[in-house]
């Protein structure tokens, strides 16, 4: 059976918050209500997502990236505040999102969310999105930015929220994907297949209530348009 990943997370679950450097990230007064009530996370930031941080009210514990997008007072604010910096050479084999998602595997973190991974140059977003299926994550991935709230749903990590009635929820295939099943969705699908590029999933509607969704192989994002 597939292990079920809540909206909100589980108690005792050590959650990460990831600031990337686009330039949509959510407000920061909603920032807040992506963690279970009471919940504290580790906030690591790349690079220029140390901004985005800042601004929304935080000081983080890492800070990860060649920093060629952020400028120095912003960098020893947050050291003053207790920041540890990573820094990597300009011409490295990773970008610094990458690299801080890496750096997160040892830190025995249940679940990440990342912040900001759209707007600016076009390359760099589908970067960010695709680093869902870069490696197998030893933790839940969620992704969120100004318009949509998405989750990675594999074999083993299937996915239950609440929606309201008639809200839109994508289904994007990032591989080829075999037995999808939904619940709570008015176009329902039963141990379906989806490819890459395949619009089967495009804007779907939330029933109301709970909403589940699993898969037998492959990664599937389900994004929740806000």
């Amino acid at each position: 059976m597939p292990a079920t990943e809540s909206r909100r997370g589980g108690a005792g679950e050590r959650q990460a918050l990831l600031f990337a450097g686009g330039d949509a990230p959510p407000a920061p007064a909603s920032i807040p209500g992506l963690l279970p009530l009471g919940e504290r996370a580790l906030v690591v930031c790349a690079d220029a997502g140390l901004v985005h941080c800042l601004d929304a009210g935080l000081i983080p514990h890492r800070l990860v990236g060649d920093f060629d997008s952020v400028d120095e007072m912003s960098l020893q604010r947050a050291e003053a505040a207790g920041a540890q910096r990573i820094r990597f050479p300009s011409a490295k084999n990773a970008s610094d999102l990458a690299l801080a998602l890496e750096g997160l595997c040892e830190d025995g973190v249940d679940r990440v969310t990342v912040l900001g991974v759209s707007g600016g140059r076009t390359d760099h977003l589908l970067f960010n999105w695709a680093l869902a299926v870069w490696r197998e994550w030893p933790f839940s991935l969620r992704l969120v930015d100004a318009s949509c709230d998405a989750c990675v749903v594999t074999c083993e990590r299937a996915l239950v929220f609440r929606s309201e009635p008639d809200a839109l929820v994508s289904l994007l295939a990032l591989t080829r994907v075999r037995g999808v099943t939904t619940h709570g969705l008015h176009y329902a699908l039963t141990d379906h297949a989806i490819a890459p590029g395949d619009t089967l999933g495009l804007s779907n509607v939330a029933c109301g209530g709970e909403v589940r969704v699993a898969v037998s192989r492959g990664t599937l994002l389900v994004l929740r348009v806000r």
